[in-house]
């Protein structure tokens, strides 16, 4: 098994695998203090991800200490142990774990729980997921060029209150089971999905409707929902995982405005399960019931046009109960293009609007890092904005500040450091905590980025004698973007030839002079791929030339990072009102946008059908 972690963002994460097959193993109902047989046979899968389904511990406590310490022991079982060290550990709750049978959004101690199930899942102190209200979560992994996205769903923290007559759950008609927040979160996760291979999981079973325990029948206009949010994005290839029941099957339903049937495999009873076979109806059943200790097993490959599921519930000694192989669609992103600034060809890229990430990837990475700015790559960014500075032997590196003090280990000036003694040095992230990157030349970033990302290279207007010669070397000239508020005229004396290959970029700012003038003689002579607004006031000199340029064929760009150059429509204020924000930019006509989050502005505009 290879693989690695190339990112992070507030709700997703993303993974990529090197083998041409991504083994994801999953299951559920696991009681710390019973036998658990199956790790070794899970291990033996060498699965790329275990994903827990619920039931992970039996808390049912509302004294957290209690919880906790099972969670501890829970990670200190050997075999399990042994697997997580070497195997990604995703996962949702679902009664037991949560802390309470049948536990719903009236469980005093909810917020406190999903602080321990967080800690039990290895999720950092600073780790978004712990500030939303819920343990729901995403998950991209790519093999190849196709995507797989996990998505996890909390049934436990909003759910309403069900009924039981006589031990059988009553449906609640007006009821919900995933809350507003979940709902709009998981409809912009579908929207903006550019995946082959939909997985989600549920601590309860989706499909099954007949049973008298819980379920998402016991929610009707839930169910009814999430069907309908499949049909209205006609997401490709959802297969569900499911866990609660004590025992495995596999149900399968053809939902309306989807072309395929949808599988839920529901694995349930790691360390207890029914054992002797009695009497349980689900009309959507195509598998056997198995009452034994079981998990499920996920091998997904693909081909240039499908993509194989193979589905296992499996036991002990590697025994497999059930087996079944799927052939799906396999929806490819197109190669990015790069496009170039000569005469009639200057599209930056096949997107309407274009994302552009400030220093890479720095919520999950260090920022100007390669794991900052793989992620970027990975999450389908346009266009990485990195910084350039010379080390004392006049070696270009990838750093923003002129001193080391608050991105690394190390103190004074990085123009005193050799790239030898900087390559010492490890890089902070933006806690302040310091990780295992270290600072990047600027080659190995242009070697990283080859025809696969445009590079904006900022801190770089007196030191191109020193990058273009880099570029050439590694053949990323018609990638790289400059950006610099000099005349036509000396910005060709700058660059010299190289001006006509480089993706070059004016400035336009309020301050500037003749600003009409130096606008008019780039259109004329070069027609610039785009122009770099920097507005301080909507009756500033830089926001009079926007419609000159939106009627060009030239592009316009804003950073939304600060509000003084984006007339207070920035990240700060999209982050809660993308609406007021990213999309007011893109109504005036800038469909460039740089970010300090890129990948919520990537699903904001996917949902807007703005970005693939």
């Amino acid at each position: 098994m290879n693989s690695k972690v190339f990112g992070q963002s507030t709700l997703e994460r993303i993974l990529s695998v090197k083998e041409d097959t991504l083994v994801l193993a999953f299951g559920s109902c696991n009681k710390h203090d019973l036998p658990q047989p199956l790790w070794k046979d899970i291990s033996n899968d060498k699965p790329h991800s275990w994903i827990w389904l619920g039931d992970n511990i039996y808390g049912d406590s509302e004294d957290m200490q209690v919880l906790k310490t099972k969670y501890e022991s829970q990670l200190q079982q050997k075999e399990y142990k042994k697997l997580a060290s070497v195997t990604r550990i995703i996962g949702t709750w679902d009664d037991h774990d949560f802390g309470v049978n049948d536990g719903n959004r009236t469980y005093a101690k909810k917020e406190e729980s999903q602080q321990l199930f967080l800690d039990f899942l290895g999720e950092s102190k600073s780790s978004p997921l712990r500030l939303q209200k819920g343990v729901y979560s995403s998950h991209r992994y790519k093999v190849g060029r196709t995507t797989v996205k996990v998505i996890l769903l909390d049934v436990r923290y909003h759910q309403d209150p069900v009924n039981r007559i006589d031990g059988v759950c009553q449906p609640n008609f007006k009821g919900d089971i995933l809350g507003e927040a979940q709902w709009k979160w998981l409809e912009q996760e579908l929207a903006g999905s550019d995946a082959s291979i939909h997985i989600i999981g549920s601590g309860l079973q989706i499909i099954p409707a007949d049973h008298k325990d819980e379920k998402w029948e016991n929610f009707p206009k839930s169910r009814k929902r999430f069907f309908e949010l499949l049909a209205k994005y006609k997401i490709p290839g959802v297969i569900v995982l499911s866990g609660d029941r004590h025992m495995a099957e596999v149900s399968t339903l053809t939902v309306e405005g989807l072309d395929y049937p949808m599988y839920e495999i529901t694995s349930s009873g790691l360390t207890h399960a029914w054992e002797t076979l009695k009497p349980d109806v689900n009309r959507y059943r195509i598998s056997p019931i198995i009452p034994f200790l079981n998990y499920g097993l996920l091998k997904i490959s693909s081909t240039n046009d499908s993509i194989q599921v193979r589905m296992e519930i499996k036991g002990q000694q590697g025994f497999t109960y059930w087996l079944d192989e799927h052939t799906y669609k396999n929806q490819i992103t197109p190669s990015y293009n790069l496009g170039t600034n000569r005469l009639g060809a200057n599209k930056v890229g096949a997107n309407k609007v274009q994302v552009v990430a400030h220093r890479g990837d720095w919520f999950w990475a260090p920022e100007n890092s390669l794991a900052g700015f793989q992620n970027c790559i990975e999450m389908g960014v346009d266009i990485i904005e990195l910084d350039v500075r010379l080390s004392k032997d006049s070696i270009p590196v990838v750093i923003h500040d002129l001193t080391l003090d608050r991105t690394t280990n190390g103190a004074g000036n990085v123009a005193d450091y050799t790239l030898k003694a900087l390559k010492t040095l490890y890089l902070k992230d933006a806690t302040g905590v310091l990780t295992k990157e270290r600072v990047p030349t600027l080659e190995e970033v242009l070697l990283l980025a080859k025809n696969r990302i445009i590079l904006y290279l900022d801190k770089s207007a007196d030191k191109v004698e020193r990058i273009l010669p880099l570029l050439q070397k590694t053949g990323t000239l018609k990638q790289t973007m400059f950006v610099s508020d000099l005349p036509y005229e000396k910005a060709r004396k700058q660059f010299g030839n190289s001006l006509d290959s480089i993706l070059f970029v004016p400035v336009i700012a309020d301050q500037m002079s003749n600003l009409s003038s130096y606008v008019d003689e780039y259109l004329a002579k070069m027609q610039p791929v785009a122009f770099q607004f920097r507005m301080k006031s909507p009756g500033g000199a830089a926001y009079s030339q926007l419609r000159k340029i939106t009627q060009s064929s030239s592009k316009a760009f804003v950073a939304a990072t600060w509000a003084d150059h984006s007339l207070r429509h920035d990240d700060q204020i999209s982050r809660t009102h993308p609406d007021q924000g990213w999309r007011w930019l893109i109504e005036q006509g800038f469909t460039i946008l740089e970010t300090n989050r890129p990948q919520q502005l990537l699903e904001y505009l996917r949902t807007q059908k703005l970005h693939k």
